[in-house]
Parts: structure tokens; sequence; C-alpha cells
């Protein structure tokens, strides 16, 4: 132990005490940052909010007509926690946003509880909006909480950017670029309407002929919410998309029984190749 010891230029009884400081329960905490006592409330506040989102059935958001980039950021936020969603409305009129609570799951309901609670501080910096969420009870009827944008209770000033990154789209950006094909991957920003409905999609597999399809990689799905969207996209005749799924996000034991030339289910990361395929399709019957 001596021999350790000097040659961490520590003691020994230092090195047998921290021995296990691996170990969460045996950590020391050596400093912290301070916080004022109104930014504390503000945090209390908000996680009690948040709280209520693991227990959510449903949430529903009406965006009032504004700017792209409100809409933008809205969708966007919804889509970078993944959560499951429909989409009614349209630019000039505003949109309803439904969202499927985490109770509402027999899969993985915890992880996408966590989701929920999280995208309400993203909700918070967003504008034009009232929010209705359905909350469960184990006795008596349902609660609903509402909020709006114009509400001064919560504070969202401590809303950091999240860890939550979509793992299997930064693959498939890696491994297009090792592809040589005749097809471009590119980053998509516009909302396209699709009458009753609306698609933010991630990108745009676009062709040198000029031809595009466009590939959103979903977050959290069920089959039955895949094949309302798929319904939604069909009413709206439109055709030029591919959806990808990953069975890792399936929020339900229910698998598919059905399969479809717009979607392409995988378990571990997305082939470029096989979406080629798809867009190359794709894009004889448009």
């Amino acid at each position: 132990m001596k021999t350790v010891a000097d040659e961490f230029q520590t003691d020994a009884e230092t090195i047998i005490s921290n021995l296990y400081a691996d170990l969460s329960a045996q950590q020391k905490l050596i400093s912290f940052e301070t916080i004022a006592p109104s930014d504390l409330l503000d945090r209390y506040n908000l996680a009690q909010a948040q709280a209520l989102l693991y227990k959510c059935v449903e949430m529903k958001i009406l965006v009032a007509p504004s700017g792209a980039a409100n809409y933008r950021s809205i969708f966007g936020w919804v889509k970078h926690f993944g959560l499951i969603h429909t989409i009614a409305g349209n630019a000039a009129n505003g949109y309803e946003i439904t969202l499927t609570g985490a109770a509402s799951l027999f899969n993985r309901s915890q992880k996408y509880g966590i989701r929920m609670a999280v995208f309400l501080p993203a909700l918070l910096l967003c504008a034009d909006w009232k929010m209705s969420a359905e909350i469960a009870q184990k006795a008596g009827g349902n609660l609903f909480y509402e909020l709006s944008s114009q509400q001064t209770e919560l504070n969202s000033c401590y809303f950091d950017e999240p860890e939550y990154k979509n793992s299997d789209i930064e693959k498939l950006k890696k491994n297009w670029e090792k592809s040589a094909v005749d097809w471009e991957l590119q980053e998509n920003s516009e909302v396209v309407d699709l009458g009753r409905t609306a698609f933010v999609p991630d990108f745009v597999l676009a062709a040198q002929n000029g031809a595009k399809i466009y590939l959103d990689v979903l977050g959290f799905w069920t089959p039955k919410s895949l094949k309302k969207r798929l319904e939604e996209f069909q009413a709206a005749n439109f055709q030029k998309f591919i959806f990808a799924a990953s069975q890792e996000l399936r929020g339900s034991r229910e698998e598919p029984l059905w399969t479809s030339e717009n979607v392409l289910f995988y378990k571990t990361k997305i082939e470029p190749n096989l979406l080629i395929e798809m867009a190359e399709n794709l894009r004889f019957r448009i």
C-alpha cells in the first residue's frame, strides 16, 4: 500500500478511504453551484408541473396563427424528444398538436414519461399556444392541467439543451457520406403543408435529376399511431415520403401486422442502400 501511496503522492489512509469511490453511495460532495432562493423556487415549481406529465394520458396543444419560425420551433421540440404526435390544421389558421401521453402506452412508459416531462420547459420557450394535458388518476375521473404561453407562473430560464440526440440519425449521416450514391441527404427546415395536417421531416433525399423524397426518422411510435399517420398522408394524396421506424422505440407490445412502401422498419441502424431503393421506387410512382 505504501508503494501505491508513494506513486500517487498521497498516504495509505487516503487510498483506503477512497477504494470504493466509484460507487455512488461512497461518492463525496466536494463543491456545488449556489442558486438564489427565487431561482430555486422557479425550478421547484417547474418540476412539480413536469411530474404531472408522467401520468399524462394525452396532451393537446393549440398553436395560434403565427410565423413559420414559431411553428418550426414547436414542431421541432416535439420531434426532438421523439413524442408520438398527430398534427391538424394549416399555417394560415394554426395547428392542433395531439401528443400521446405516457399513461396510454403499455411499453417503455417510464422512459417516454421522462421525455414528456422534459418537453414542457421547451414548450415554455415558444409562443402563441394553449396546452391541455389529461392526467390519469387512480380513483375518480381524470384531471386536466392547462397552460398557455401567456402564463407567468412557470419559468423556463433554466432550460438547458437536452442531451437527447438521435444516434440513429448521426449514424445515418456518417454512413451516407461513405456511400457513393446518386441521392443527396439534405437537412430539412420546411414545414410541409398537407392541407388538414402538416409534416416536418428530418431530411430531403434529393436526386440529381431534381426528384425529392422526404425522410422522417421517427422517435417513439406505435403501430396504431403510425397507421393513422399513413392514412392522413393517403387522404392528402401525398406519397413522396419515407418513415424510418426503430423497433427499439416501438411504444407498445403490439407488432405491426402490415407493411408499407413508405415505411422502413429497422433494428440497429438505417441502411442508406435501403432508403435509396425505396426512394427510387417512390420516384417512379409520383
